[in-house]
């Protein structure tokens, strides 16, 4: 499922002037344009494109005051878009004896203040504004996956959330998945 059609009538190239300094801040017109585009990519990365997520993501915190370097990093996602419109969610056929709900969650270094690190570009200190919210991928799995043999799989959802969430969306998915089949309500905690 891709949105191509989507792609190419909402987004479009920003005009960044030519010899432009990236530490350079974008002039207004600029950032209304910017604003446009990175709304445009929050909602395709939401409805169908996850691999354009954390770009996303990183663009709209770049918002407030713009410089024309984050201007070329929307332009940059952007571009990644159009050249991709194609792609977008595939669903693969798993048999339901065998299909597993898998979550993966990568914020939780960013809880770890006051431990030890291999490599000193991860070492938090008292004064870093780290937040603990990043990519949250949900998929259902052919329970092969988990001893290593290549498998199919679906993306069930995805999000940039705060770590403490992505089990819970996993739980969440997977509740609603065994209502759908049973056609009860059946509760997180079961």
């Amino acid at each position: 499922m891709s949105q191509k059609s989507y792609v190419d009538t909402r987004l479009f190239k920003l005009e960044i002037p030519e010899g432009a300094n990236d530490d350079e801040l974008a002039s207004e017109d600029l950032v209304a344009d910017n604003r446009s585009l990175v709304g445009a990519l929050s909602w395709l990365s939401a409805q169908t494109r996850p691999d354009l997520t954390c770009a996303v993501s990183m663009a709209q915190q770049l918002q407030k005051c713009p410089t024309v370097g984050d201007l070329k990093f929307s332009h940059s996602t952007a571009r990644k878009a159009l050249d991709f419109k194609d792609e977008g969610l595939r669903f693969k056929p798993l048999d339901i004896e065998d299909m597993v709900v898998l979550v993966y969650h990568d914020a939780g270094w960013a809880n770890a203040k006051d431990t030890e690190h291999d490599e000193p570009y991860f070492e938090l200190t008292a004064e870093d504004k780290v937040a603990s919210q990043l990519g949250d991928l949900v998929l259902f799995a052919d329970k092969k996956c988990l001893a290593g043999n290549p498998s199919d799989f679906t993306v069930a959802d995805w999000k940039s959330r705060a770590c403490v969430e992505g089990l819970e969306a996993g739980q969440h998915v997977r509740a609603l998945f065994e209502t759908l089949l049973s056609g009860d309500l059946v509760k997180v905690e079961k």
